[in-house]
């Protein structure tokens, strides 16, 4: 028998045995299910994982007004999540709120105050007094520019409550005149139906200056009804002077838009008349808001098909944050339907 025959059965038997000790391990190892670790102290934390079988790695820190400081904020893999024994759970931990000078929005219209001090985690509160600076204008603050502030604080501006107003609404007859909304829907569960909310204010307004108002949609309306063929038919059901729409936009880019009527599209009277309503309306939300974009309305049916002087106004994304909290104010929704109005009495008021 040769010499090497003895070694090879024996190396054989060691890997199959070792082989089968492996799969033996492997099916004894245990799975654990992560445990929800927000809000609990980086030690606490630590201790809870390790009864388990897991391990704490600390990721990041992160600033939150909510979270106090060393404690967890964020987790990976998430709770209820099922891992083997000896994996890391890698946290966020809270450094507290972040400590910043307060930001000077003196001379600011309110909007873009509010705007600014939101996005940086500030809560505000608004009070009013009479002063000869346009309506809206902030006079001052508390605490006043430069002083520590820090996520989560209350602050408070002082704005102008009289005097010439940018945002101010010049009297306005339209009497005669027909005005069609289309508030498209938002389409994100849970959102607010911001769309809705500024066709009604600027409903109000246009009525009350002698104007008959069609809505396309109503808040009760679902299914077929608010889809874009329902829509359109109700935009086309009367001879109307005009189309207002206004939209959101799930992702993409944020903040505001005038959506103008492609020349190609219409007439070239509606589209010479459509170009006039959307840079009156740019024009009028430029007086109030930081940034208005200008785009063209290229892939709107309603708007580019209703046969009508037209535009529709994006109010921003629902997958921003700085926009959904907007979308959330009444009086950022009042605003816009304030420019919006000023924008047709300007091309249409009654000479």
């Amino acid at each position: 028998m040769p010499r090497w025959l003895p070694l090879a059965v024996g190396g054989g038997l060691f890997a199959i045995v070792l082989i089968g000790l492996l799969i033996l391990w492997a099916s004894q190892s245990t799975v654990i299910r992560v445990p929800s670790l927000a809000g609990m102290d980086q030690v606490a934390a630590a201790t809870r994982l390790q009864e388990l079988g897991l391990r704490l790695k600390v990721g990041d820190r992160r600033f939150s007004a909510t979270v106090i400081r060393g404690s967890v904020v964020d987790q990976t893999p998430a709770a209820g999540a099922k891992v083997d024994e000896g994996t890391d759970v890698i946290v966020a931990v809270s450094a507290g709120s972040e400590a910043f000078a307060m930001p000077d929005v003196v001379g600011f219209t309110l909007s873009k105050a509010r705007t600014t001090l939101r996005s940086r985690g500030l809560s505000v509160t608004i009070q009013s007094t009479q002063s000869d600076k346009p309506q809206g204008t902030v006079l001052a603050s508390f605490p006043s520019p430069g002083v520590t502030v820090s996520t989560g604080d209350k602050v408070r501006i002082t704005v102008a409550a009289g005097g010439a107003s940018e945002n101010g609404l010049l009297p306005t007859d339209l009497t005669g005149r027909t005005f069609v909304i289309d508030p498209a829907p938002v389409g994100v569960v849970g959102q607010p139906d911001t769309t809705m909310d500024v066709a009604r204010r600027l409903r109000a307004l246009l009525e009350a200056s002698g104007a008959r108002v069609i809505v396309t949609r109503e808040v009760t309306d679902s299914g077929d009804a608010v889809s874009t063929l329902a829509r359109s038919r109700r935009a086309r059901e009367t001879s109307a002077t005009a189309l207002v729409g206004f939209a959101t936009v799930q992702s993409g880019t944020p903040g505001l838009a005038v959506l103008s009527v492609p020349a190609s599209i219409t007439t070239q009277a509606f589209f010479l008349e459509s170009a006039s309503l959307a840079a009156a309306a740019t024009k009028a939300l430029k007086e109030t808001f930081n940034a208005v974009e200008a785009a063209t309305a290229s892939n709107d049916p309603i708007v580019t098909a209703s046969g009508l002087p037209a535009f529709r106004v994006r109010l921003g994304s629902t997958g921003t944050a700085a926009d959904r909290l907007l979308f959330a104010d009444p009086q950022w929704a009042d605003d816009v339907a304030r420019s919006v109005y000023r924008a047709i009495g300007s091309v249409y008021r009654t000479k």
